[in-house]
């Protein structure tokens, strides 16, 4: 099912002529889509930012960039900002589109290697940039790595692919 977007957020990112896939995802953080010429991942957040949100990304992104971890770059509007708001008061953000950022693709993710990648996200950011986020989010705990992990440590997970998941993913955040 396609998303109806604003046209204010079209406009705003230019985006009049481009074609738009039905949500990649919808849940409690951000609905995201895909945007097809020019190629990119738009997001409706879910709740509002923090004023100091684009600085902190960036910051972000320049650290684990030098440590040669992907993550998208945040892309203007037509006029320079990082974000706009629609009619109804939602944000909208859009990043640079990955190779592989399409509907199929990410149905085809191998867990393990997505939690591999994740944890080498979270070792990169706690090793290169010393960030504390600013804010507390929608979410408790979003951004404490430490939680999470002692989460994943004392976690009762049926199945052996998740109990194998979860250790080999403590496990590599633990090497940083």
């Amino acid at each position: 099912e396609r998303l109806a977007i604003d046209p204010a957020v079209i406009r705003a990112y230019g985006l009049e002529k481009a074609t738009v896939s039905a949500p990649l995802t919808s849940g409690k953080i951000n609905t995201t889509v895909v945007v097809h010429q020019p190629d990119l991942l738009l997001q409706r957040l879910a709740h509002p930012l923090h004023p100091a949100w684009a600085d902190e990304y960036q910051r972000i992104q320049r650290a684990l960039t030098l440590q040669h971890v992907p993550i998208p770059p945040l892309l203007p509007t037509v006029d320079g900002s990082h974000a706009v708001d629609d009619a109804s008061g939602a944000t909208w953000r859009a990043f640079a589109l990955f190779e592989h950022d399409t509907p199929a693709d990410y149905a085809r993710v191998d867990p393990s290697r997505l939690g591999r990648l994740l944890a080498r996200t979270h070792r990169a950011l706690a090793a290169g940039c010393d960030w504390r986020p600013r804010y507390v989010g929608p979410v408790p705990h979003f951004h404490e790595t430490e939680h999470f992990v002692g989460r994943l440590e004392t976690a009762r997970l049926p199945g052996a692919v998740g109990r194998h998941l979860a250790r080999d993913l403590v496990a590599f955040y633990r090497r940083r």
